[in-house]
């Protein structure tokens, strides 16, 4: 198959019907067409919500705020909470849930909680925010649990939704999830023939990161171009929220490992206290925890600390593999400091 690119279009596409777009007035035909829309900041709906920026006008700020409120304590939020904090920012972030990122084992993104503490971001868990109040060019947080706060930003950082309302999918028969994202197969393909969808606008288990976009994305270019008919593997995918101390972990949940009798969990924190890597960077709260399988294979880790997306990325090769620790350790001997020498004292 020959695949001409004969032009580019700017603007909003909405959907005609299932083969049929608009743009800009005028309407366009195809056999195939892909949804890749993405996401886009939720914006709750509260008394004052109309005073909360979201996280790209944080990229966009002009002058560092005094005092930042982000409601919502997920990967987003708690990685602008870190970046603004550093710059000397007071940050506070008021979360409905019981602890932040629910995605991520709880024991080590606790552990960063701690050490943002430490550095004078404020937590408030349990509580959601009921109205905002403008006093001059302050505003004040009012939560659930009655506790106020005074901000001179506030950022809605609750989440993100996908990005599909503009797109006519009425007019098609193209299904959403409850959760309003695009349902697709083992093929990427929605409920209406030859209409696709990739990245995260999808409904799906796996994180929705730039790595699985993108394998979406060379995936179903594929199947397109070259007419082939395979269904979808996902690879290994690591997660991460870039906060300080960083948090990662990929493959089986070790939070769902530990009440599970088919897995073993080894936590390492006794050999991070010692390991001279992190002792010389001053990291005295990094913890790992390692997930094996009755075959004893690595099958899941989760990280908290200072350069735990490295460790990962370097552990990720090891479960997509299915190599075992006696493997590892006795057939390669990698440069110090490796995972080898992190994962060596595992019984």
């Amino acid at each position: 198959m020959v695949v001409n690119l004969r032009f580019s279009l700017h603007g909003y596409a909405k959907f005609v019907d299932n083969h049929t777009v608009e743009v800009n007035g005028e309407q366009y035909q195809a056999d195939k067409i892909v949804i890749a829309t993405g996401q886009k900041p939720r914006k709750l709906n509260f008394p004052g919500s109309e005073y909360t920026h979201n996280s790209n006008d944080v990229l966009d700020l002009d002058n560092l705020p005094k005092k930042t409120v982000f409601i919502g304590a997920g990967i987003v939020s708690m990685e602008m909470a870190t970046l603004l904090a550093a710059a000397g920012s007071k940050v506070s972030i008021v979360e409905f849930l019981s602890r932040p990122m629910m995605a991520f084992s709880e024991k080590h993104v606790m552990n960063t909680v701690e050490d943002m503490k430490k550095r004078g971001i404020d937590f408030y868990f349990n509580q959601g925010v009921s109205e905002i109040k403008k006093n001059d060019d302050q505003y004040e947080v009012i939560t659930s649990a009655g506790t106020k706060l005074t901000a001179d930003y506030v950022v809605d950082a609750s989440g993100r939704i996908a990005n599909v309302d503009k797109l006519g999918l009425e007019n098609t028969d193209v299904q959403l999830s409850k959760r309003g994202s695009i349902i697709v197969d083992d093929y990427l393909e929605t409920n209406a023939k030859g209409v696709y969808a990739a990245g995260d606008v999808i409904e799906k288990k796996q994180p929705a990161l730039v790595p699985t976009a993108h394998f979406e994305a060379t995936y179903l270019g594929d199947q397109l171009v070259n007419d082939k008919h395979d269904p979808i593997h996902y690879p290994i995918i690591g997660a991460s929220a870039f906060t300080f101390p960083q948090v990662a972990q990929v493959g089986v949940s070790v939070d769902e490992a530990r009440d599970n009798d088919e897995y073993t969990v080894v936590d390492m924190d006794h050999m991070f206290n010692t390991d001279m890597e992190y002792a010389g960077k001053n990291d005295q709260s990094a913890k790992l925890s390692l997930v094996y399988n009755k075959q004893n294979q690595l099958v899941g880790t989760a990280e908290s600390s200072q350069n735990a997306i490295d460790d990962l990325n370097g552990i990720i090769p090891l479960i997509g593999l299915k190599i075992t620790k006696e493997q590892l350790n006795n057939s390669y001997q990698l440069i110090f400091p490796a995972v080898n020498f992190k994962t060596e004292f595992m019984g």
